[in-house]
C-alpha cells in the first residue's frame, strides 16, 4: 500500500466516522415532533448512548486499519528490494559489458543483513499510526460528548431549530476535521495527512536504503539529487548537487562533494519530500540521470492546487455531517465549486507541459475561469477563457489559439491569410449546413473529410460571411484555433489533413517564422 493509497484510507474512515456521528445526532429527532419528545430528553438519551456510540467508532477504526500492519510491512520490504533492483538496472544500463544479475547480489545474506535495518523503520511507522488510530478514536469521541452540549445550548436561545443547532456545534470541528495529530510546535494536522506523510517518509528511506547497499556493495558512494517541479524552497537547492553518501552506502569524505549526512541535517529528504537519489558515475558523459517520478504540478501553481484540495475535503465533511438541508446543498455547492478549481488547474498544468515556451509567452496573461455552460469560448474584449463543464486540456489549447492568433505579426498574418483562403476556395454556400443554437447561428460543411474536425469548418454568421458564394475566411474563427489543438493533440492527423496549416503552426509556436 503506497501512501496515496493509504492517504485515501483514512480519508474514507475518516467520512464514514463522520456520518456515524450524523446517523446518531440524527436519532430520535423525529420521534420529537412525532410524540413530543423533548430536545433535553434527546440531549440525555444521547449522553447514556454513548458507550454504543464509542463502541461503534473503535468498529469503524479497527475494521479500516485491520491488517494495516502487516501490509505496510510488505510494502516497505518490497520498497528495499525494488530500490536495489533500480540501481543495479541503472548500473547495467550504461556497463553493457559488465552487467549485473540482482539474484546474484540479492541473496540470502543481503535479505538477512536488510531486514534487521528495514524492521526497526517498520516497527517505527506501525507504531505511530497505532497511536494516531488512537488519537483519532479520542477526538471523535471527546467531539460528539461537545457536540451535545453546545447543541443544547444553541436550542436554549431559541434562535435555532433542532438541526441548525446541531450543525452549529459541529461546523468546527468539520471544517477541521481529524486532526488529532499535533507536533511539539503546536501545529496540528489530518490524521489522512499525516498517515501518508508517515508512509511516504519511511518508503523512501527504505527504497534509499536498497539503492545504497548496491552502492556500497561495488564501492561506488556518489549520488546526485533527482529534480523535480513544485519543489519545496527547502529542497530546491539541493535538485542535480552530487554529494557523497554516507548515509545509506557508507561513503566517506573526498574533500569535493559535501556529505549527505550534512544535506540532511540542513533539512533535505525532510518528512514528505519527494526528491530521490540515483548512483553518479562521473567516468561516463552524456547520461542521463532523471527518474520515471510523477509529473508534479509547477511551483505556481501547486499552492492553489493544494488549497483548493483542502478547501474541497472541508466541503465534504461539512455536506456529510450535516442535517439541515439548507445547509447540505450550500456545501454541496461549495464542493463541487473546488473540484472545478483543481480540474482547471489540472488543465493549466497539462497544457504548460506539453505547449512550447513560444505558446505559452504568446498567449500569457490570459485569465482562464470555469463556466456552467458545456461549450467554452474566449473573450477577446475580457482577455479571458471560459471553461465548459466537460472540457479538457485540449479544449484549453483550443481557446488559448484564439489569443494566439491576436498577436500574429503582420508576416505571420500574411503567410496565415494565404492559406485559410487556399483551404476554403473550393466550396461554396452550397457546400454549408446552417446550424441554429442558443449561442447563434453558423454553417458547417456538410463533407468536412479535408479537415481535422467538422468544428474546424464553422463559419459564423454576418452581413458577408459568404461574398458572391463563396467563403469569407473572415468568419472562418474556429479553423486556426481548432488546428493548433490538433497540433498538440493529433499531429499526424493535422499533417494528414492539413500540411500547409500544420508547417504553419509548427513555424509560429517554434518561432520560424
Amino acid at each position: 500500500m503506497n501512501d496515496y493509497n493509504i492517504k485515501q484510507l483514512y480519508e474514507e474512515m475518516e467520512i464514514e466516522l463522520i456520518t456515524s456521528m450524523k446517523r446518531n445526532l440524527n436519532r430520535h429527532l423525529k420521534e420529537e415532533t412525532k410524540v413530543g419528545f423533548q430536545f433535553t430528553q434527546w440531549q440525555a438519551e444521547k449522553l447514556k448512548e454513548l458507550k454504543r456510540y464509542q463502541r461503534e467508532n473503535r468498529k469503524i477504526i479497527g475494521g479500516y486499519t485491520k491488517g494495516l500492519n502487516e501490509v505496510i510491512s510488505k510494502q516497505l520490504q518490497k520498497e528495499l528490494k525494488q530500490g536495489s533492483i533500480n540501481a543495479i538496472k541503472q548500473f547495467n544500463k550504461y556497463h553493457t559489458d559488465d552487467k549485473l544479475k540482482p539474484s546474484e547480489l540479492m541473496n540470502k545474506s543481503f535479505f538477512q543483513t536488510n531486514d534487521r535495518k528495514v524492521n526497526s523503520l517498520i516497527k517505527v511507522v506501525n507504531n505511530d499510526l497505532n497511536k494516531a488510530n488512537s488519537a483519532a478514536l479520542r477526538m471523535i469521541n471527546d467531539e460528539y460528548r461537545q457536540v451535545i452540549h453546545k447543541s443544547a445550548f444553541f436550542v436554549g436561545n431559541g434562535v435555532y431549530t433542532e438541526k441548525q443547532a446541531i450543525d452549529m456545534a459541529t461546523k468546527d470541528f468539520l471544517s477541521r476535521g481529524l486532526n488529532c495529530i499535533e507536533y511539539a510546535d503546536g501545529r496540528r494536522i489530518n490524521i489522512a495527512s499525516y498517515a501518508e506523510m508517515a508512509v511516504r517518509t519511511t518508503s523512501l528511506r527504505t527504497h534509499l536504503m536498497g539503492e545504497g547497499d548496491f552502492r556500497k556493495s561495488i564501492g561506488r558512494t556518489l549520488v546526485k539529487v533527482t529534480s523535480h517541479g513544485g519543489a519545496c524552497k527547502l529542497c530546491t537547492a539541493w535538485q542535480g548537487k552530487i554529494l557523497v553518501d554516507d548515509v545509506y552506502s557508507g561513503g566517506k569524505s573526498d574533500g569535493q562533494h559535501q556529505l549527505l549526512s550534512e544535506a540532511m541535517n540542513q533539512g533535505f529528504l525532510h518528512p514528505n519530500c519527494r526528491h530521490g537519489l540515483t548512483t553518479y558515475y562521473p567516468e561516463l558523459e552524456d547520461i542521463s540521470y532523471d527518474t520515471d517520478e510523477e509529473e508534479l504540478i509547477s511551483d505556481d501553481l501547486s499552492d492553489k492546487y493544494n488549497y483548493y484540495e483542502r478547501q474541497e475535503k472541508k466541503y465534504t465533511r461539512l455536506e456529510k455531517g450535516s442535517l439541515f438541508d439548507d445547509n447540505i446543498d450550500y456545501y454541496r455547492t461549495k464542493r463541487l465549486q473546488y473540484i472545478e478549481q483543481q480540474k482547471l488547474i489540472s488543465m493549466i498544468n497539462d497544457t504548460r507541459n506539453v505547449t512550447s515556451s513560444e505558446f505559452q509567452a504568446r498567449t500569457k496573461g490570459v485569465t482562464i475561469g470555469m463556466s456552467q455552460e458545456n461549450y467554452s469560448r474566449f473573450s477577446p474584449s475580457e482577455n479571458k477563457i471560459y471553461l465548459g463543464t466537460k472540457s479538457n486540456f485540449y479544449d484549453l489549447i483550443h481557446e488559448l489559439g484564439h489569443k494566439l492568433q491576436s498577436t500574429f505579426t503582420k508576416e505571420e498574418e500574411k503567410v496565415y491569410n494565404k492559406i485559410i483562403k487556399r483551404k476554403f476556395s473550393k466550396y461554396t454556400k452550397n457546400d454549408f449546413e446552417v446550424k441554429t443554437t442558443k449561442t447563434g447561428k453558423y454553417w458547417l460543411l456538410k463533407d468536412s473529410s479535408d479537415f481535422v474536425s467538422k468544428y474546424q469548418t464553422r463559419i459564423y454568421n454576418g452581413n458577408r460571411n459568404f461574398i458572391f458564394n463563396k467563403v469569407n475566411t473572415n468568419y472562418a474563427l474556429e479553423y486556426f484555433s481548432e488546428g493548433i489543438k490538433y497540433y498538440y493533440e493529433n499531429k499526424k492527423l493535422l499533417l494528414e489533413k492539413d500540411k500547409e496549416l500544420y508547417e504553419f503552426i509548427k513555424g509560429v509556436v517554434e518561432k520560424w517564422i
